[in-house]
């Protein structure tokens, strides 16, 4: 029973298996630009936010990952133009190690370096990059972002020191009472923080289920079930999916129990 529930709602499992779920599920959400741009609205300043043309957000579709750092990690570009004209990059980062690692403010620098190498390779002059980092692991990001936070000396050596600012969103920490106005990254972000779980929490499952249940917009409603579905029977073992499938009869999707198979 279960794996027809499951075939009739994603496919085919042994056909379709991510093979790193975190960045099939990562990549599914900011390919869709209202995501990309309902996250920028929450996450930076607002002062930048009101100067920045949202319409103008587009992606990059770039990687600056080498072949051996995307085991943990994937990224995404964004080009963005303020209101006055001013071109920037924006470089989303999702960090999914399950421990914070302790080398980040070296790699952000050189994730910045090889963008600025590439607008150079590119014909374009050196621009605004502003690096947002999405951490999806297991413990409380409290790792210093910034290089110069790392090195001890005095304040007028530290000058002296590579520095940027970096945004950073530690999805632990990350309340869905933010993202009432953006039900499909709310969505996903519930899933996110729901993989971490050592074990499926049921609660959590049902009200991801009602949210999707409340939300009008059917046809990305069912995309983003598909995708939360694959993603969660990917990174959850079989004994869970019993409950997976519970919480979704919970949750009382609009028509659920009629589209079933029998």
């Amino acid at each position: 029973m279960i794996y027809r529930v499951f075939q009739y709602i994603i496919g085919d499992m042994n056909e379709f298996h991510p093979q790193n779920p975190h960045d099939h599920f990562f990549r599914r959400t900011f390919d869709v630009l209202e995501n990309a741009r309902a996250l920028l609205k929450l996450q930076l300043p607002a002062t930048l936010y009101e100067r920045l043309d949202p319409d103008s957000i587009q992606p990059a579709r770039e990687t600056f990952l080498a072949a051996d750092e995307h085991e943990n990690r994937l990224d995404a570009l964004y080009t963005a133009r303020m209101r006055n004209g001013t071109q920037v990059w924006i470089w989303l980062l999702l960090e999914h190690k399950s421990w914070v690692d302790r080398r980040i403010a070296l790699q952000l620098l050189r994730y910045v370096l090889r963008i600025h190498e590439w607008l150079d390779r590119n014909g374009q002059p050196p621009g605004v990059i502003i690096p947002i980092v999405v951490y999806h692991g297991e413990h409380v990001w409290d790792e210093p972002t910034s290089l110069r936070d790392k090195v001890q000396a005095e304040d007028d050596l530290l000058d002296f020191v590579p520095d940027m600012r970096v945004i950073l969103v530690d999805l632990n920490l990350l309340k869905s009472a933010f993202l009432p106005d953006f039900p499909e990254l709310e969505a996903r972000v519930r899933a996110l923080q729901i993989s971490r779980s050592p074990e499926l929490p049921f609660e959590a499952l049902v009200d991801l289920f009602k949210l999707l249940q409340n939300w009008g917009k059917i046809h990305s409603q069912q995309d983003t079930l598909n995708d939360i579905m694959i993603y969660l029977c990917s990174v959850f073992d079989a004994p869970n999916l019993e409950q997976l499938e519970l919480a979704f009869h919970t949750g009382q999707l609009p028509g659920s129990e009629k589209q079933m198979p029998n």
